[in-house]
């Protein structure tokens, strides 16, 4: 019979119904599984061989459960120390940044989870970026005017985003025209101390600007025809 999956208790009932002595039913090992614990994993003779009735052996592999560790602390190490040390430990392990005040740049801030886990189980880490920098405003002239070999109406559309971003915020439109020919604003940017904002700016969707700024003197931008 299929004892697979049953508890040794289960196995001697199913041993008697199909007319098998429970006397020969042996385990073998013990070991640790996904299948749940004081189950049968495994079976020999295995099920449908022919076997004589009566006394005839079979011996079982029993399951332990699944195997649990205690995850090592790693807060306070650094990122390479803290993935060795977790995988060291049969751990996997993913991260994300952010800043912090009190922990150093590149060291371990928080992880989840802690306390026992399943062998293999991933351990989220939070790395520090460091003190967050301060943030730094200035302004950017930008000046434009009506392209005389273009549309009767051109929408002039600024942008502002961090320097790796590929898309960014709106944050001016205006319809340059014959009778308002001209586009001069003065634009407030805010970055972070030591960073770059990206400004783009499009004529009528097509983007005719892409530059990255830090502070006032980047500007003045000019927007070709």
């Amino acid at each position: 019979p299929d004892l697979t999956g049953l508890t040794e208790t289960q196995a001697y009932q199913r041993m008697a119904a199909n007319g098998l002595s429970a006397n020969g039913l042996t385990m073998s090992d013990e070991v640790f599984s996904d299948q749940p614990k004081g189950t049968i994993i495994s079976q020999t003779p295995a099920y449908g061989e022919d076997v004589l009735p009566g006394d005839t052996s079979v011996t079982y592999v029993l399951s332990k459960g699944v195997e649990t560790i205690t995850v090592p602390d790693v807060t306070g190490k650094t990122k390479s120390d803290a993935e060795k040390a977790l995988k060291d430990a049969g751990l996997t392990s993913t991260s994300t940044e952010e800043y912090d005040d009190t922990v150093a740049e590149g060291k371990v801030i928080s992880m989840t989870p802690t306390g026992e886990v399943a062998k293999g189980s991933q351990v989220a880490l939070v790395i520090s970026k460091g003190k967050e920098p301060a943030d730094k405003t200035f302004t950017i002239d930008v000046k434009g005017q009506f392209d005389t070999k273009g549309e009767a109406s051109q929408t002039i559309t600024v942008s502002v985003s961090d320097a790796n971003a590929t898309s960014g915020r709106q944050i001016d439109q205006y319809v340059l025209t014959k009778e308002n020919p001209t586009y001069n604003r003065s634009l407030t940017i805010t970055v972070k101390e030591g960073q770059k904002a990206k400004i783009t700016i499009t004529r009528d969707g097509k983007e005719v600007v892409s530059k990255e700024v830090s502070q006032a003197s980047d500007g003045p931008i000019t927007i070709p025809n």
